[in-house]
């Protein structure tokens, strides 16, 4: 029978919405709770409760959120007998779907956290689109190492094995020694901040589809791909935002080719200058896209070329953050660099370049005359040395807020 998996704890799909039904909470008036919560089977089961119930949820597994209907934890309790069948819970959950909602926190690695909502009706279209995109039965077996209170993670590890009703493993902290002892699976969903982990399973178990998301693959990754023990059947590097759901997907078995494919029923446009995603997956059908996108010439796919808040205007020209990162590393020899800008209108060249980087410079000026002798890239205002570069759970730097 399928089952869920928490940390080496075994649920039925019955069993879990039963208990998450039977949860002696004391409900208050408000329509929104919010979930604080690192840990997955308490979020997961307090989600279900509300949502059971009819309320929005908030994932705010950080808790940067401070006034609200909070819920941190339940209380232990001998389940009764279930009264309702698995059809009747399900039926439940999702009996208000174009009202009820879950709010994901994002954006909290390089600024400001912010709510992202989206309601029953887009997750399930996307969760539905993502279990035809795998192929996957009542008899699939899905192994997740991403964060379930992130959209990723969410649709991967939670809402696609249940409406699909295959099994899945969720890994709070996914230690190499605990995955290792996992069985074969039919998809390993993962960030590249965990090829570790990816490697050191497919050395012995088979994983049909490996799926990546969440921050750039990379060069290095891609190479060390053919070392794999056990090579899967297909390797899928995953596009997309919070706001947009999955936007395309692109083989890592190709590593020159750098083309995107758009998921069926997705359609980007230009309008007034700005690129717009029409998707089922985003509530308003319409967003303007946070990322620079090159559209290929038959519209079915696009290649990457970084984010839009990663442009900035310096001294009345416009540069990219991921420009000056790559022209640092190459030019300077250093190990890891990210750069941050911000905007002030009394500083001559309209706001203040930082660079957060691993390495050494012994002269800033030899440097910076290095620098300009091979590009007409800005050179920083300021540098930060610092001893590592600290990373999310899903590869992407973290930069500090001062």
């Amino acid at each position: 029978m399928p089952k869920l998996t928490i940390d080496e704890k075994n649920f039925s799909w019955h069993d879990f919405l039963w208990q998450a039904w039977s949860l002696p909470i004391n409900w208050q008036h408000e329509q929104r709770v919010i979930i604080q919560t690192d840990e997955p089977k308490a979020g997961l089961l307090l989600m279900l409760a509300s949502l059971l119930k009819g309320k929005s949820v908030v994932l705010d597994p950080k808790r940067s959120l401070s006034q609200g209907f909070i819920l941190q934890n339940y209380e232990q309790q001998d389940l009764p007998k279930p009264t309702l069948t698995f059809l009747q819970l399900k039926r439940l959950l999702f009996h208000n779907k174009t009202k009820t909602c879950l709010f994901f926190c994002t954006s909290g690695s390089t600024g400001k956290p912010k709510l992202i909502r989206k309601n029953w009706s887009v997750l399930l279209a996307e969760a539905k689109a993502l279990k035809h995109f795998y192929q996957l039965q009542k008899e699939s077996y899905i192994l997740c190492l991403a964060s379930p209170f992130h959209l990723y993670g969410f649709l991967h590890g939670f809402l696609l094995p249940f409406l699909a009703e295959a099994s899945t493993v969720l890994f709070t902290h996914p230690a190499i020694a605990v995955i290792e002892k996992s069985p074969s699976c039919d998809l390993l969903v993962s960030s590249p901040a965990l090829w570790q982990q990816v490697k050191q399973y497919c050395q012995k178990q088979i994983a049909k589809i490996v799926v990546s998301s969440g921050a750039p693959f990379g060069r290095k990754r891609r190479t060390e791909i053919n070392d794999l023990k056990i090579m899967p059947q297909a390797m899928w590097e995953i596009l997309g935002s919070t706001e947009t759901g999955g936007l395309g997907y692109r083989s890592l078995f190709a590593p020159e080719d750098r083309c995107y494919r758009l998921f069926p029923g997705i359609n980007l446009s230009w309008r007034q200058h700005k690129l717009y995603v029409s998707s089922p997956y985003i509530m308003n059908k319409l967003l303007a896209i946070a990322d620079l996108l090159e559209t290929t010439g038959d519209g079915k796919g696009f290649y990457h070329r970084g984010r839009l808040d990663k442009v900035f205007k310096y001294s009345g020209r416009r540069y990219c953050l991921t420009e000056i990162e790559k022209a640092l590393t190459s030019t300077l020899g250093l190990e890891a660099v990210a750069c941050r800008f911000g905007s002030d209108p009394d500083a001559t060249r309209g706001g203040i370049l930082t660079a957060f980087v691993r390495g050494n410079i012994t002269s800033l000026s030899q440097a910076r005359i290095i620098y300009r002798s091979q590009t007409d890239l800005p050179f920083p205002d300021k540098f930060h040395f610092m001893a590592e570069l600290r990373q999310d759970h899903m590869g992407k730097t973290v930069l500090p807020f001062n």
